[in-house]
């Protein structure tokens, strides 16, 4: 009688999985390293890539953290921003002004020789007032022309001064002069000569006798 023999294959379970060796699994794993790495290899490439931009960025970090810092003042430039708007539509008035500024210290050049002219009036009026009362102004006799304005009343002397008036016949007022000029001696003889006022000249009242006997 034969007797079977069992082969070493028999005895494997059939869940079990098949023996590898040793060299098979070290080409198994070196070529699932490879495929990793040709599965990695986009990555790295853009990671190379993106090396320059990491390093631009780790350069600008430092403006980054300016700007951050100049923030707060961006802000108060922007608040100022309507201020600064003003100011660039008020500068057409500035120019105006400063070329109006000669025109304004001509107007007050002017003003100040207006000033001077009137206090120089006022004080030649006062003078007149005071001093010259008649046209004029000599130590010498001379010949007026004289009006009474409330009589409305001419006459003419030939025995008028300085600063003297004759009274009016009519109304007695003090009328001074409004023309006088120098005697002049006539050609021929004058047969009668009306005999001078002496009440009623201020300069015969000044010397006490009559003006006509001084020369």
């Amino acid at each position: 009688m034969v007797v079977p023999v069992k082969l070493p294959e028999d005895n494997l379970e059939p869940n079990a999985a098949p023996s590898v060796e040793p060299e098979e699994r070290g080409t198994m794993m070196h070529k699932s390293a490879n495929t990793l790495k040709k599965q990695n290899a986009p990555n790295v490439q853009q990671k190379k890539q993106n090396a320059p931009n990491v390093q631009q960025k780790n350069q600008n970090a430092p403006n980054v953290q300016k700007k951050n810092q100049n923030a707060p003042n961006v802000q108060k430039k922007n608040q100022n921003a309507p201020n600064v708007q003003k100011k660039n539509q008020n500068a057409p008035n500035v120019q105006k002004k400063n070329q109006n500024a000669p025109n304004v210290q001509k107007k007050n050049q002017n003003a100040l020789n207006v000033q001077k002219k009137k206090q120089n009036a006022n004080e030649t009026t006062e003078g007149s007032k005071m001093k010259g009362l008649t046209p004029y102004q000599g130590n010498s006799r001379a010949c007026g022309m004289f009006y009474c304005e409330k009589c409305n009343k001419f006459w003419f002397s030939g025995n008028s001064w300085a600063n003297c008036y004759q009274k009016c016949k009519g109304c007695n007022g003090e009328i001074y002069p409004y023309a006088q000029f120098p005697p002049e001696k006539s050609e021929g003889s004058r047969w009668y000569i009306p005999p001078h006022p002496q009440h009623m000249c201020q300069k015969c009242k000044q010397l006490r006798r009559s003006c006509v006997d001084r020369y």
